[in-house]
This record gives structure tokens, C-alpha cells and sequence, in this order.
């Protein structure tokens, strides 16, 4: 199989939950849709030393859910998931821009402290990403082209059959009981009926 992310994971040779993932698969034509949850990465031991080394991060979310995935897979091996690793790859491992509402009280407090300015690993701590998917098969990846096509919200809106859902979680941090950070992908797959 030509996809990098799922080869990735092969390539570490391990799984990273506890227990054993579901998978759950759809076929439509030429396409599969599968959708895998499983548990929790482990807080600690080689996989999660493994994962954490594969990212450029100083600390990762609470829960990130390494198995977790959805792929949409055309008979032709080329398609897009949507996969944890792939996510956080994309968080700004550099800057630390998000400030919450106490920030400024808590820095006064401290204002004579010589370190109150210096962070020691600045990060996008709220795990923000612009993670769009991981395409994958190199003669589909050359044909993708950005689009001005908009998703037709009221086609969605119609009641269809639903024969196929997924909502798969990828990871979530508390944030320090500052709020919630969340990053989860939901697919359906209806029933289309062109006539209405």
C-alpha cells in the first residue's frame, strides 16, 4: 500500500493502544472508507517514547488516540486520511502567540521575577492545527488543485439514508483547565438520490 501515513505506522512496528483497535470499512464503486478507533496512546514506556520522537513538540495533548484514523481509498491506491501523528505534525512547535485572560494578572504578580518573559519551551500549547488530511498515491497528489467549490450545505441538510458513519477522535487536551482543545474528523456516507 502506497499510503505514508499508514506505512509509518507499520514501519514503527507496533500498535499504539492496549488493546486491540475496531475497525469498521464501507465499499462504494471503487472506494473503501475505513474508519479504525482504538484506546488511548499509553502515558508511558517505548510506544509512547516513539511517538513523542517523531514529533518536534515539547509536551503532546492529554489523550491522543494513535490509532484513531479514517481513509477514504480509491481501488487505484490513492486517497487522504485523516491520522493523529499527521495533526500534530503541524502545530507550531516554535511560538507561544495564545495568551488565556489571566496572563497579564499572573505576569504583574511576577513582574520581579528575571524569567518572567522567557518561556522554556514555547509552543502552541492549545495544539492548534491546519491539518487537512494526508493525501496519498504520488499520481493523485499531482492532480490535487485548490478549488473555490463549496460543499452544498442544503444537499446535506436533505434526510438520506445514512449507510456509512464515522466520528473518530484523534486527540483532546484540557489545556490546563483553560478549556478544551479537540480535533476529530466525522464522515457520512448517504444514500444520494440525483432525482430530488
Amino acid at each position: 500500500m502506497s499510503n505514508p501515513a499508514q506505512a509509518e505506522r507499520l514501519a514503527r512496528g507496533y500498535q499504539a493502544s492496549a488493546k486491540d483497535p475496531e475497525k469498521e470499512t464501507f465499499c462504494f464503486g471503487p472506494w473503501l472508507i475505513t474508519g479504525q478507533h482504538g484506546s488511548i496512546l499509553q502515558s508511558e514506556g517505548e510506544i509512547r517514547q516513539q511517538y513523542e520522537a517523531s514529533l518536534s513538540l515539547p509536551s503532546i495533548p492529554e489523550m491522543v488516540f494513535a490509532d484513531n484514523f479514517i481513509r477514504v481509498e480509491h481501488e487505484g491506491g490513492f486517497g487522504i486520511e485523516f491520522n493523529a501523528l499527521d495533526a500534530l505534525k503541524l502545530v507550531e512547535d516554535a511560538d507561544d502567540t495564545i495568551k488565556v485572560a489571566v496572563t497579564e494578572k499572573w505576569r504583574e504578580a511576577r513582574a520581579d521575577s528575571e524569567f518572567i518573559n522567557q518561556a522554556a519551551k514555547p509552543f502552541d500549547w492549545t495544539y492548534t492545527t491546519d491539518y487537512k488530511g494526508t493525501l496519498f498515491g504520488e499520481d493523485f497528489i499531482s492532480l490535487v488543485a485548490q478549488t473555490d467549490e463549496k460543499i452544498d450545505l442544503e444537499k446535506l441538510k436533505v434526510r438520506e439514508k445514512i449507510l456509512f458513519y464515522q466520528d473518530i477522535t484523534l486527540f483532546e487536551d484540557e489545556l490546563a483547565d483553560n478549556g478544551i482543545s479537540l480535533l476529530n474528523v466525522k464522515l457520512v456516507r448517504k444514500h444520494w438520490n440525483a432525482h430530488k
